[in-house]
């Protein structure tokens, strides 16, 4: 046996590198050791998956300089056909104590024929009491969950593909940030990515029918190796008593050399309200020509929006015929167009033009002429990826027998990146104030098997990963080379993504249902809650949206967007929403709404500051949810009565003394009476 240990921590292992124990302030947190401690597949010619279990293998133990090494010489794969297959790959694997955490890489020598495609280490055990309760897990799906009681709710999702047992999320995309964590009551559990290359990966939580509640965390590297020598990107499992925020601001720091910072328009900073309309859609049916933007424009000022962003103002209507966009003749013409944004912005307001950066038609003349399919991304069988989108609101027979068929264009290849480029200067030259290209924030990191595009490294894993920085990069620089004030936007959240955004239209970013009070971890439920804590204390420098489909903003979304200083969100998409905000149906919700943007901007240098969660404060009134914004000195709570019973909230920052407290009902000298989903925000010096 071999043990690791330091101040914090104390790690024990046996002859195989399996880790049979981690120790920290708590106690020992593993149950029981997995029993292979890595996984891996390889791919051949003729078979594409060749197991890999540690179990199988011939194992070399050795510690030097405080860290120990696993060494296997050969590797034994399981082809289906035989379970001893030799294959001269050799993997040293390694493990050390740094700081308060476990870090586990390794370096594989690859001399043979084959590709290592799954790379799944560490594996570290199965974990079932963190010390102080039933550990909840944290997970980074948009935009951030939390899972209370995981061990018990993986043990039921049982079947035999793969899987089974399993929570698993693909990153950077779909995945918001490399990192996620097991917390009870007093005690913390994460694994953080230390891959500054950001090889395509999938975070996997694991449960055991035969052992209820039990959970191990994991993450599956697509490093796709071929032969020669990889130095496999770190993992570190931390293991400490407190909050998650600890784990979270070291990851932070971390991300922080990928994160490059621009200079931001100060209108997107400030943006309050996102009013988006698809103005012509997917089958045809056209809800808004472009006589009535101004129109749109006075809808979007009445309920608080200061942002007009169109969807679906080219003439071959939204989610159709990508990348070969323009005006239509049908919805008014390119000078009509113009006209309307010119109106918008004399009443000082601002227009958001939409373009697609992710998908390519099958049907467009860019697909067709062959750019397409050379561009796109290929699988392992060397056939192009498919996504499908049918936006009909009425016909099933469209809805259920004509999903739109697409294509993903691999963000490396030198061909796409031009075009997006173009794509900038040509929604800038109509008049814009910015743009918005889809999807590209943070969809799937596709593995890319297209030899003919620059894949940083010719390596497939690392196709979407490096090749969506540098586009994004390049679209960032020429917006601001075209004006200083051209905003550059995006769907969806990742941490490696979004610093090269203004800003991001959100995406599963709402309320929890009324009524459902989030527990702390710990708890025994078993349940699921939205958790936008996390990223938002990791990188409080991204505006998000709130991500809202329907054509009317809540009371609960309104406060719940004031909470997490989000800008609200509706979208106009189908004949129904126009009907609805046409004819004005949910009036309350949209004064209300106007009125929160409107408190919002009165006290816009007061609520300033960088999101800091729940640090720093004390907020005793049940309810209440109570977050800290810190600008230097000075210290602004949000505050939301999220119940059904007035409350006076009882808030204090330790060191700090009471300068302000205001709602939108007005100002006072101290905490006010909250009523039912009010909001209301204490200043402290």
């Amino acid at each position: 046996m071999f043990i690791l240990k330091n101040g914090s921590l104390r790690a024990e292992f046996d002859e195989g590198g399996r880790l049979l124990s981690l120790a920290g302030p708590s106690g020992n947190v593993i149950d029981s050791p997995c029993r292979d401690f890595f996984f891996a597949n390889l791919a051949c010619e003729g078979c594409l998956e060749n197991h890999v279990w540690a179990s199988r293998q011939t194992v070399e133990a050795r510690e030097e300089g405080g860290a120990l090494y696993f060494r296997i010489r050969e590797l034994v794969a399981d082809n289906g056909r035989s379970d001893d297959n030799r294959v001269p790959i050799s993997i040293e694997f390694r493990a050390a104590l740094e700081e308060d955490g476990l870090v586990f890489d390794a370096r594989i020598d690859n001399r043979s024929a084959y590709t290592v495609l799954d790379f799944e280490y560490p594996r570290i055990g199965r974990v079932r009491d963190l010390g102080a309760g039933t550990p909840s897990l944290f997970w980074p799906q948009p935009f951030g969950m939390m899972f209370t009681n995981i061990g018990k709710r993986l043990a039921s999702v049982t079947h035999r593909e793969n899987g089974s047992n399993c929570l698993k999320i693909t990153y950077p995309g779909y995945g918001i940030m490399g990192w996620c964590a097991l917390m009870d009551r007093d005690n913390v559990l994460s694994l953080s990515l230390m891959d500054r290359r950001f090889y395509s990966c999938a975070l996997r939580a694991k449960g055991y029918p035969d052992d209820q509640g039990a959970v191990t965390l994991s993450c599956d590297k697509f490093l796709c190796a071929g032969e020669g020598e990889l130095q496999v990107p770190p993992v570190k499992i931390g293991l400490y008593k407190g909050t998650w925020h600890a784990s979270v601001k070291a990851y932070a720091r971390m991300m922080k050399e990928s994160r490059p910072s621009h200079p931001v328009p100060k209108w997107a900073r400030d943006m309050l309200g996102f009013f988006l309309v698809i103005n012509k859609q997917q089958f045809g049916y056209e809800m808004w020509d472009y006589s009535t933007i101004p129109q749109l424009w006075e809808l979007a000022k009445a309920h608080g929006c200061d942002v007009l962003a169109l969807f679906g103002w080219y003439g071959t209507g939204h989610d159709n015929n990508y990348p070969d966009l323009g005006p239509g003749e049908s919805l008014g013409g390119e000078a009509a167009l113009r006209e309307a944004i010119k109106q918008v912005q004399k009443d000082g307001g601002r227009v958001i033009l939409y373009h697609q950066g992710h998908l390519i038609d099958r049907g467009s003349p860019f697909y067709r002429n062959g750019e397409g399919k050379r561009v796109a991304c290929k699988t392992i069988w060397n056939d192009e990826y498919g996504e499908y989108y049918s936006k009909s609101h009425k016909s099933d027979a469209l809805m259920m027998f004509s999903n739109k068929q697409f294509s993903v264009a691999c963000p490396s290849a030198p061909e796409w990146q031009e075009l997006m480029l173009a794509k900038v200067r040509e929604l800038f030259d109509l008049g814009a104030d910015g743009c918005l290209f889809d999807q590209v924030g943070g969809m799937p990191p596709y593995l890319c098997f297209d030899k003919t595009h620059s894949h940083p490294d010719g390596n497939p894993a690392l196709a979407l990963s490096g090749g969506q920085r540098r586009m994004l990069e390049r679209m960032q620089q020429l917006s601001k080379e075209l004006d200083p004030e051209f905003a550059f936007m995006s769907e969806n959240i990742t941490d490696l993504y979004s610093p090269y955004l203004d800003a991001v239209h959100g995406i599963c970013y709402a309320p929890w249902p009324e009524g459902a009070e989030k527990p702390e971890p710990g708890s025994e439920e078993t349940a699921v809650y939205l958790y936008p804590e996390v990223f938002r204390y990791a990188f409080p420098d991204t505006r998000i949206t709130v991500r809202n489909n329907e054509p009317r903003v809540t009371r609960r979304l309104a406060d719940f967007a004031f909470l997490y200083d989000a800008p609200l969100e509706l979208e106009i998409r189908y004949a129904a929403d126009k009907k609805d905000v046409l004819a004005d149906a949910f009036p309350e919700d949209r004064k209300y709404a106007a009125l929160v943007t409107g408190f919002r901007s009165k006290y816009r240098d007061m609520l300033s500051g960088a999101f800091a969660d729940t640090e720093g404060i004390v907020c005793d009134s049940p309810g209440i949810y109570a977050k800290a914004y810190v600008c230097g000195s000075r210290v602004a709570v949000r505050l939301w009565n999220d119940s059904q019973e007035a409350v006076t909230p009882r808030i204090s920052v330790p060191g700090k003394r009471l300068v302000m407290f205001a709602s939108p009902k007005g100002e006072y000298s101290g905490p006010a009476e909250m009523g039912p989903q009010d909001i209301a925000f204490a200043v402290f010096e």
